[in-house]
């Protein structure tokens, strides 16, 4: 408020005083989490409204001690400016930053500001940075200035992530009010605008190669414009709101070529608008925390909507999370999303989904090759090996999975484990004779030594006893599970001594067969390929 009345102070008379606790601003929707500060209704010029947010978010946010993302652009050139004001008079001490291009830190060395870069801190405490244009969910379009890879390293690095904006940069959905920035490698630059050009999420767009300066995307030479990282930038132009920017934003980067782009999603913490009623903060709405299964349908539907096509044959896999891979099939199937599909189920329950679905089932005595096999994992270690057979169907799994060209694992971020063994039980599927022999044969191995091993009681798709009567699979089999203290130290090595032990038909060690693991968790859904 210091700032905002000494602002005014120096405007016309008319000006003075302006500022008084107030509504937000009426022509945007805010928040119950907004907060207003209301001035009179005379017209402000850009740089001076740009001038208010860039100032309040260094009085707001920024404190001593801390490590400052700054911006680029000239929105942000006001934040940066203030912030060498406050370390000169003394009210800000011991602050390093981090500049976002060139420029940046060639204004924040004229002020005096310390800086340093992400290769000595990779943790900032707060950015602060202009946006081209904001959504009503507070994603982002920056990258008119040039310097969106840059900005969005240091700023996807802060705890806090401040947007300062003028009104004119709300809108109710991103594209049509300011051209996407794409940054791309020069190498066969051309081919990369076309397959950019070509994604799903772009049709529709116009990709134009930016000429002239890097940080203007209204052409001003006839030289390709070359970034800060010596990269090319290709602007999309829509005429119509981008449908689904995160989605838009994995295509794009995950395009060859491309280096990255200009969507900043699920980024921002708040954004000080200046308007025409005054200055006016929107923060982000915390997201509920997901169920487990949002968790698990998240995974189940991505696995199929990125790996299935028509005329696969795809393998089935049991249990609770790969329940919704089987209904997203389903759906698929009845919309014509999908056509000419077989699958393969690996326990008489998942047949049973299966045909309630009208999914058209075959076996492996028909099919011995499959495109793709997509089921859950009790654990996954960092070398994407599993543990499986928590719900007894390890045998059918393992026969169907090792057919498959690719198998696509879906896990929630709790299965993530260091090394296998301590978080779930290893299930191991022996045959009925003398099965107590069996046991004690599995014990003994070395592998396996220091592991208490326990024969499952009740349902065999639960390894907490549930009855008094041994567990039989779908195959007539029982399941002893391996209870370890301490990581399995070699799980290779266990698998291949377990296989050989006369008795044991299988074991529920899926070493070296996974080709992704798709992985949801609080942060959103991430994919490991092995």
């Amino acid at each position: 408020m210091k700032f905002l009345a000494a602002t005014f102070a120096a405007l016309a008379a008319q000006r003075a005083a302006a500022f008084a606790p107030g509504a937000s601003v009426g022509r945007r929707r805010l928040s119950s989490s907004s907060t207003a500060v209301k001035v009179a209704s005379v017209a402000l010029s850009q740089d001076e409204l740009k001038k208010m947010v860039g100032y309040k978010s260094v009085d707001d946010y920024v404190e001593s001690g801390m490590v400052v993302g700054l911006g680029t652009g000239s929105t942000a050139y006001f934040a940066v400016e203030r912030l060498g004001q406050k370390l000169k008079d003394g009210e800000l001490k011991d602050i390093v930053a981090i500049p976002t291009s060139i420029r940046t830190k060639e204004q924040a060395e004229e002020l005096g500001i310390p800086l340093v870069t992400l290769d000595t801190h990779s943790k900032l405490d707060v950015a602060i940075d202009g946006a081209d244009e904001v959504d009503p969910d507070l994603n982002l379009v920056k990258g008119g200035g040039g310097a969106l890879l840059r900005e969005k390293m240091v700023e996807v690095c802060a705890d806090k992530f401040i947007v300062i904006v003028d009104e004119s940069k709300l809108c109710e959905g991103l594209g049509p009010g300011f051209p996407l920035p794409v940054e791309i490698t020069p190498f066969c630059h051309e081919h990369t605008l076309r397959t950019i050009a070509a994604l799903p999420s772009c049709a529709g767009s116009e990709a134009i190669l930016r000429m002239g300066s890097s940080s203007s995307n209204v052409p001003d030479g006839d030289e390709i414009a070359v970034t800060d990282n010596g990269n090319y930038i290709v602007d999309l132009h829509f005429k119509e709101p981008i449908a689904d920017a995160p989605k838009m934003a994995e295509e794009l980067k995950n395009t060859v070529g491309v280096v990255d782009h200009g969507l900043f999603c699920d980024m921002t913490t708040a954004v000080i608008i200046a308007g025409s009623d005054g200055i006016s903060v929107k923060e982000a709405e915390a997201k509920p925390a997901l169920s487990q299964d949002e968790l698990k349908k998240m995974v189940g539907y991505k696995a199929v909507d990125d790996y299935v096509e028509s005329g696969m044959v795809v393998g089935l896999g049991t249990g609770s999370t790969a329940y919704f891979a089987v209904e997203r099939l389903g759906e698929k199937l009845k919309s014509g999303e999908l056509k000419d599909i077989v699958a393969i189920p690996t326990s008489i329950r998942t047949k049973e989904q299966a045909e309630s679905l009208g999914i058209p089932l075959v076996t492996l005595d028909t099919h011995s090759k499959l495109d793709v096999a997509i089921d859950g994992a009790d654990e996954v270690d960092p070398d994407l090996n599993l543990v499986k057979g928590g719900g007894g169907a390890l045998l059918r799994e393992k026969m169907v999975e090792v057919c498959a060209d690719k198998f696509i694992v879906i896990v929630d971020e709790s299965k993530l484990c260091e090394g296998l063994g301590p978080g779930f039980p290893l299930p191991v599927e022996i045959t009925p004779f003398c099965h107590e022999h069996t046991l004690r044969s599995i014990a003994a191995l070395p592998s396996c030594a220091g592991s208490e091993a326990i024969l499952r009681m009740g349902s065999s798709s639960s390894n907490v006893p549930d009855g008094d009567e041994i567990a039989v699979t779908d195959n007539g089999n029982y399941v002893v599970d391996l209870h370890f203290t301490e990581p399995i130290a070699d799980a290779p090595k266990m698998a291949e001594e377990l296989k050989n032990t006369v008795g044991v038909v299988d074991h529920g060690l899926f070493c070296d067969m996974t080709t992704a693991v798709i992985i949801a968790g609080s942060d959103g859904i991430s994919v490991k390929e092995a």
